[in-house]
């Protein structure tokens, strides 16, 4: 970080990337000597002055994280992002931000079995256009105001065969686009000293659009009847509603506030996954012909109290969304490479709500806060579990962070923190059958188990180095040490055959990383 051009022009770059793959090669096992486990990131900024009333921001970010085992098995995802904003200044009371904003989202796989393999990737790349407004007309009376379009660009999946020998054909799926806008006006509003009101209401709309083959069906997706195309820019389906929101902020005395809101979201993009493992191949779904916007409403209410002096912050906050068109799969369902993806999906509808308690201490040499969350995810879909209600892949129960730090003296002090979280809701097959002579799992309900619970604790120290604080030249050292006691939280849960044991079958848990130690070298001059 460091001016260009004094009072004009200045930059912040900023690059890391772990390391975890170079200590593999101390493994006694080959199979671990040749894999991969990693990833990179690189921000960059430019901040421009080019008058009192104009300033230009260009920002950059580009990431990816690679996981490789052996020559067998590799997977990479990650973004990358361009942002170009100008802030302008139209007078003491209105003031705008243009933003123009390009992202890739892109996710990969690739397979090599006994010499023949293939690639798959697939991605979703969007080029967005916004514009707000903020517009001050008094002390009390705060009005924002604008508009935000999105043009996205959705590949389904791509399939390319490895080499000229390879058994597999090239296979691409037609790729999909839409085009996203909402408008927006809201009022943050401060009624007298003991009420204050935030309100607004944005109208959004999401078109799909060609090129694009529509199929048509017979009853319950068992046969296509029809095809249906669609030429570049046509409109396939259009969709639109109003998203309200109101809330208000009451003051009850000096150090306690009540908070009481409510909004409505839609969502356009839906993300489906049946994956146990944290891995990006899930897919994401444009809204369309069968498949409706995702509308969420939801209230919430808190207490927000301040104790000896403002010196230690509480609260407590309980919400309740409901949520219709939610999106799960059918049991057995083919997800890569299906060009007739909507006859693999279910609908119905979802509740999410809990409770959230929060304390912070902001004073002496030692601070810190504690966290917790009480919440339930539920889904009732017709087709699963025989439609009775079932938690939701990202139903957890608890969730628990636990964040210290102590002013040992003004040139070092250390942190510590504390997590844990109830495992997300899966899947596991209860028993086995045989069927055609092939073993075949038997499974229980959907998500009716839970991966095993995660925890762990990262500690830091932070040494100033320079004895004399008032020096133009200042350096520090960090130094953490992420998961301090070693837990082997699970990435993944598999059931293999007991090689020793035929005919049984054994649970096998993947975990990454046990200790991953860092150090940071920071100066500034």
């Amino acid at each position: 970080e460091a001016p260009i051009f004094k009072d004009k022009c200045s930059f912040v770059v900023a690059g890391r990337r772990t390391y975890a793959d170079a200590f593999l090669v101390f493994s006694k096992k080959k199979e671990l000597k040749e894999s991969q486990a990693y990833f990179y990131d690189l921000n960059a900024k430019l901040n421009y002055t080019i008058s009192d009333k104009d300033r230009l921001f260009l920002s950059g970010y580009f990431g990816r994280d690679v996981f490789g085992f052996q020559n067998l098995f590799g997977n990479n995802w990650g973004n990358a992002t361009g942002t170009l904003r100008w802030n302008h200044l139209f007078s003491k009371k209105l003031f705008s931000n243009t933003t123009l904003i390009f992202s890739d989202f892109y996710y990969g796989l690739n397979i090599n079995f006994f010499g023949t393999g293939f690639t798959f990737n697939s991605g979703v790349r969007d080029f967005s256009l916004k514009s707000d407004y903020s517009y001050f007309l008094s002390p009390r009376v705060k009005l924002r105001f604008g508009y935000n379009g999105i043009l996205h660009r959705f590949n389904p999946g791509q399939f390319q065969p490895d080499g000229k020998s390879s058994s597999y054909t090239s296979l691409e799926l037609q790729k999909k686009y839409a085009f996203e806008n909402a408008f927006y006006l809201a009022n943050e509003h401060k009624i007298n000293e003991n009420l204050s009101l935030e309100y607004g209401l944005r109208y959004s709309f999401f078109d799909r659009i060609g090129s694009d083959t529509v199929y048509t069906y017979s009853n319950n997706f068992e046969k296509v009847l029809d095809t249906l195309a669609y030429g570049p820019g046509q409109l396939v389906k259009h969709f639109g509603g109003f998203e309200p929101r109101v809330a208000a902020t009451i003051m009850l005395g000096s150090k306690q506030s009540l908070k009481l809101s409510y909004n409505r979201m839609r969502q356009y993009l839906h993300l489906a996954s049946n994956s146990t493992a944290s891995f990006p191949w899930d897919i994401w779904i444009p809204s369309g012909t069968y498949v409706k916007p995702q509308i969420a409403d939801q209230v919430a209410a808190g207490i927000f109290r301040n104790f000896n002096q403002n010196k230690i912050e509480a609260s407590v906050e309980v919400y309740y969304k409901w949520m219709q068109n939610q999106i799960d799969f059918k049991n057995g369902a083919e997800l890569l490479l299906n060009p007739t993806l909507e006859t693999e999906l279910l609908i119905g509808k979802g509740w999410a709500y809990g409770a959230e308690f929060f304390v912070k201490k902001n004073y002496g040499k030692l601070t810190g806060w504690v966290g917790y969350t009480l919440a339930w995810v539920r889904r009732q879909i017709p087709g699963i579990n025989n439609g009775e209600v079932y938690s939701a892949k990202n139903d957890r129960r608890h969730d628990v962070s636990i964040v210290l730090m102590y002013d040992i003296t003004k040139r070092f002090d250390f942190a510590a923190t504390w997590v844990y979280f109830t495992g997300n809701a899966t899947t596991f097959p209860r028993h086995k059958t045989e069927l055609n002579g092939f073993s075949v799992p038997v499974y229980s309900g959907r998500n009716q188990d839970r991966m095993p619970d995660f925890h762990r604790l990262d500690l830091a120290a932070n040494i100033k180095l320079n004895k004399n604080l008032k020096s133009r030249l200042q350096s520090s050292l960090n130094i953490s040490l992420y998961n301090a006691y070693g837990r082997r939280n699970a990435f993944s849960i598999e059931f293999r055959e007991d090689a020793d044991n035929p005919g049984q079958v054994k649970v096998v848990k993947t975990y990454l990383f046990r200790w991953v130690p860092s150090v940071t070298w920071n100066f500034n001059f």
